[in-house]
């Protein structure tokens, strides 16, 4: 597993040359551990402009020449990009020093006859970094891949996006994979086997941006199975709607718990959704609402119908009203204040569906004052 820390900070005031920058090593078996720093040449901190780079990544001991241990030491990594050459002491397994990146005129030339123009030391250096080499690109081209920004190609190289990781891909009928999908695999580590998985349970038909979003958000072949056992055939998307939302096998429990097997994996959505959990139905229940419907339930809490706000209309002498009431109620901002202001002025006796109307026509203590003075 190759572990990779990137960090590029570009502003302006950057030139292209003279690339170089301070490295910190650890020697791990055949390991090398390396950490490289860089402020552009040209540089100026006081006003603001300047490139920052940093990046850490394990390379094979085998990719560098002239490296010793206990000892001052110039050693190099020679790609085909170019070559970094560096300087400094290893005491003991740990080293550290300066570096420099030269850049190889006959890979600009075999860039150039590709297409290319123009490149930056900056890229080149990338390439070097990332093994962006002669062979690579004439292998991405044979495979049906032409155009490669310079950009895609530093992150192909970045990612690990290989020829055999293409291979795996294509060899899954994946075969119109573009590259910005291979880089997104890489990032979300989508797998082989993961894809495998996904298609075990079903979802053979899932497109590769589609698998992307499964691992994004955690999908597994465990998370399906349990939904399976609850005795929901869930299909992707509902699947997907069920993870992003946080569902899982205890939520789904609780709502089968509380509503039976006659509660569909939409409504379980639905309610996950709007925050509705199983202490809110209790609440609910005890408030003298205990069998209501999915939809019911999804509706009231949708429209902010709290215990506390059945309660004080209780208080109120509101209390036995029926869930399409009550929610009506609370659309229409029919709260404990205005029903207060309306029974003050000589309403003892006004029932909720007359307290609707009322507010949806505005009529209010002033208003109603207003008429009594008209008499």
């Amino acid at each position: 597993m190759i572990y990779l820390l990137l960090l590029t900070i570009l502003l302006s005031g950057q030139r292209d040359d003279d690339i170089f920058g301070e490295w910190t090593a650890k020697i791990r078996g055949d390991q090398v551990y390396l950490r490289m720093e860089m402020t552009e040449a040209g540089s100026n901190w006081s006003s603001g402009n300047w490139g920052h780079w940093q990046s850490s990544n394990y390379y094979a001991k085998e990719e560098f020449s002239g490296l010793e241990l206990n000892k001052e030491i110039t050693f190099r990594m020679e790609k085909d990009a170019g070559t970094i050459a560096f300087s400094g002491t290893f005491i003991g397994s740990s080293g550290a020093g300066d570096f420099e990146f030269q850049r190889n005129n006959d890979f600009i030339s075999f860039m150039n006859t590709n297409g290319y123009s123009d490149i930056s030391d900056r890229y080149l250096f990338y390439f070097a970094m990332y093994g962006i080499s002669k062979a690579y690109i004439t292998d991405l081209k044979s495979m049906g891949y032409d155009h490669i920004s310079l950009e895609q190609l530093k992150k192909l190289g970045i990612f690990r996006v290989d020829r055999q990781f293409i291979k795996e891909v294509n060899d899954m009928g994946f075969n119109d994979a573009s590259l910005d999908q291979l880089i997104k695999l890489r990032i979300h580590d989508v797998t082989k086997d993961y894809i495998e998985s996904m298609k075990k349970i079903g979802l053979r038909d899932a497109s590769l941006d589609r698998i992307i979003k499964f691992k994004i958000h955690g999908m597994s072949p465990s998370f399906a199975a349990s939904v399976k056992e609850a005795g929901y055939d869930a299909d992707a998307d509902e699947l997907l709607k069920m993870k992003i939302h946080g569902i899982d096998q205890d939520y789904i429990a609780n709502m089968k718990e509380l509503f039976g097997n006659r509660i569909s994996i939409g409504q379980i959505t639905k309610m996950k959704i709007h925050g509705i959990s199983a202490a809110y139905l209790r609440e609910m229940s005890q408030s003298g609402y205990p069998d209501l419907s999915a939809d019911e339930i999804t509706k009231m809490k949708i429209h902010g119908i709290s215990p506390r706000y059945i309660k004080q209309l209780a208080d109120l002498g509101f209390d036995k009203l029926s869930a399409s009431t009550i929610t009506k109620m609370k659309i229409h901002g029919v709260d404990p204040e205005y029903i207060r202001d309306i029974k003050g002025m000589g309403f003892k006796n006004v029932s909720a569906e007359q307290l609707i109307k009322m507010k949806i026509h505005g009529v209010d203590s002033r208003y109603v004052r207003n008429v009594k003075d008209w008499d």
